[in-house]
C-alpha cells in the first residue's frame, strides 16, 4: 500500500536576482539489504535564497518506514518542525532569506523485512504555497534522484547509507512527545447527525453537527477552520465567508457552486449553505484544502480530520 507522506517544500525569493546556474535540489541514493536503516538527504545547490520550506515525499510504505528526521548543515537558523507520527511532516522558516548551499534535511529509513531486491523511488514533489506570512515567488529548480536500492547481501559502504552519529535526530516516539516541537497535531472526530465531536480526546457539542446533504457529508465552516488553525470572517453583505491561513485564502458564497482558492475558481460539488443559522460546506473541500486529511467510515457514519498546525510565531 502506497502512502503519501508529505513533506511540502517551499522556495523564497525576497531578492529576485539572476543566476548564472539553475537552482538545484538533490535527493540521494542509498543502498541496504532487508531490515537495514538507510539515510536519505535533501540538498540545495545554486541557491538562490530561502526563507521557508515545505516538500512533499511519496514512496511505498510497505518497503520502507520513516524513522526519524535531522536538520541539515544549510539551515543554522531559523525554526525547524517536524513529525513522524501520522505520515512525515517538515517544515522550517525563517525571518531572513539563507543563500547556502548543502543539506537542508535527511530522513532515516528502515527496509522492510522481507522486501525483494531492486529500487524504491523516493518521490519529491515542489508545493509552492505561502507560509507564515511570506509572499513567495516561485524558483525555476531542478529535482533529481531519490532511490533505495535493496540488495541481498551488504554492499560496501560509501558513505551514503548510514546515519550520522548525530545527537539532533529524534525517533518517532520521542517526537510524538515532545512539546517544544511547533508541530501541533489536532485530531477531529465525529459522528453523522451526532453533536457531540471530539477533539484532541476532548468532548465538544456542536449546536449543528455533521450532517449529510445531497450525498455530501456538511459540516459548520467555522468550527472546521477555526480548529484546524484558519481565521474566518463573515461579510454579511454578500453572505460571503473569507478563511485565511499560512498557506491558503478560502473564499465561499452562500448557495454559490464556485469557490475560490489561493485566487483560483474551484467548483463544487454541493454549494455552501445556510442550515440553522450556520454556515455549512462539504467537509472534504474544506477540510484538505486548509492541509488536513479526511478518513471517511461509511458503515459506521464516522469522520475523522487529522491535520498539523505550524506555529509561525515561534522563529528561533
Amino acid at each position: 500500500m502506497k502512502k503519501l507522506l508529505f513533506i511540502t517544500f517551499v522556495f523564497l525569493l525576497l531578492h529576485l536576482s539572476v543566476s548564472a546556474a539553475d537552482p538545484k535540489i538533490e535527493v540521494s541514493f542509498a543502498k541496504g539489504e532487508a531490515g537495514d536503516k538507510v539515510l536519505i538527504t535533501v540538498s540545495v545547490s545554486n541557491n538562490p535564497g530561502i526563507a521557508a520550506f515545505l516538500f512533499d515525499i511519496d514512496f511505498d510504505e510497505t518497503k520502507l518506514t520513516p524513522v526519524s528526521i535531522t536538520n541539515g548543515n544549510a539551515l543554522t537558523v531559523g525554526s525547524f518542525n517536524y513529525s513522524i507520527a501520522q505520515g512525515v511532516k517538515v517544515m522550517w522558516h525563517n525571518t531572513l532569506n539563507i543563500t547556502d548551499n548543502g543539506e537542508l534535511f535527511s530522513i532515516e529509513f528502515e527496509i522492510t523485512e522481507n522486501t525483494p531486491n531492486g529500487e524504491v523511488p523516493i518521490i519529491l514533489t515542489y508545493r509552492s504555497d505561502d507560509i507564515c506570512n511570506h509572499f513567495l515567488e516561485n524558483v525555476d529548480f531542478t529535482i533529481t534522484g531519490g532511490i533505495v536500492e535493496v540488495v541481498s547481501s551488504p554492499q560496501p559502504d560509501t558513505g551514503g547509507n548510514k546515519p550520522p552519529n548525530n545527537s539532533n535526530n529524534v525517533t518517532q516516539e520521542e517526537v510524538k512527545g515532545d512539546e517544544d516541537n511547533n508541530l501541533k497535531e489536532i485530531v477531529i472526530e465525529m459522528i453523522i447527525d451526532n453533536p457531540l465531536v471530539r477533539i484532541n480526546g476532548e468532548n465538544i457539542v456542536l449546536d449543528q453537527p455533521a450532517t449529510i446533504l445531497n450525498g455530501r457529508t456538511m459540516l459548520p465552516i467555522r468550527f472546521i477552520a477555526e480548529n484546524l488553525g484558519a481565521k474566518v470572517d463573515w461579510i454579511e453583505e454578500t453572505q460571503t465567508v473569507v478563511i485565511t491561513d499560512e498557506t491558503a485564502t478560502i473564499i465561499i458564497q452562500i448557495d454559490n457552486s464556485v469557490a475560490q482558492v489561493n485566487g483560483k475558481n474551484i467548483d463544487l460539488d454541493q454549494s455552501a449553505t445556510l442550515l440553522n443559522g450556520r454556515t455549512m460546506l462539504p467537509i472534504r473541500f474544506i477540510a484538505e484544502n486548509l492541509g488536513a486529511e479526511v478518513e471517511w467510515d461509511e458503515k459506521m457514519q464516522t469522520v475523522k480530520i487529522v491535520a498539523f498546525h505550524y506555529a509561525c510565531n515561534a522563529i528561533n
